[in-house]
């Protein structure tokens, strides 16, 4: 794999009560995986509508055709990506990271991409802000800090309708 999941097996286990949670089965649980480490993880077709992700580490990851229709993704990072044909409708995605995602044909209708930023228990900052060196570099871009970065990514045929755009950063899209 080359990669450390928390605890493989809990991994599954989650997603199957999400699953039962969004069919409102018994034994249903709302998926609730804040600061979660799953770079490179490879989930095409995953259904985490109205998870809670905050602050989560997608990077690099395969999820094609993905939903997180009104999941919290808030400050979550998931550059390098792919995000092709994923459904973001309704989703908090403040202060989230898309530089150099793949996103074309994805759905990001009424989603809430205004700026934000999320703080570990060690009170440092992740997700948006996670590298002050990234900003810093960035800052020649004129991004604003904690803004949902969509730099490099591929857009073409997203929706944005219905979206609030605010201090949202589209250069180099």
């Amino acid at each position: 794999m080359g990669r450390t999941y928390p605890h493989v097996h809990n991994l599954v286990e989650s997603l199957r009560a999400h699953a039962r949670f969004i069919q409102s089965r018994a034994g249903g649980k709302r998926l609730q995986m804040r600061m979660a480490s799953l770079s490179g993880i490879k989930l095409p077709g995953i259904d985490l509508r109205e998870a809670i992700l905050a602050g989560a580490d997608f990077k690099d990851s395969i999820l094609t055709e993905a939903s997180f229709e009104r999941a919290d993704l808030y400050a979550a990072d998931f550059s390098n990506a792919d995000l092709r044909r994923s459904n973001f409708c309704r989703a908090d995605i403040r202060g989230a990271l898309f530089r150099g995602a793949a996103m074309a044909g994805s759905n990001l209708s009424g989603a809430d991409l205004r700026p934000g930023a999320y703080a570990n228990s060690s009170l440092n900052l992740v997700g948006a802000q996670k590298s002050l060196r990234q900003r810093a570099r960035a800052s020649r871009l004129r991004l604003k800090a904690g803004a949902t970065v969509f730099e490099a990514a591929d857009l073409e045929g997203v929706n944005f309708r219905d979206t609030d755009l605010y201090r949202c950063d589209l250069a180099h899209a």
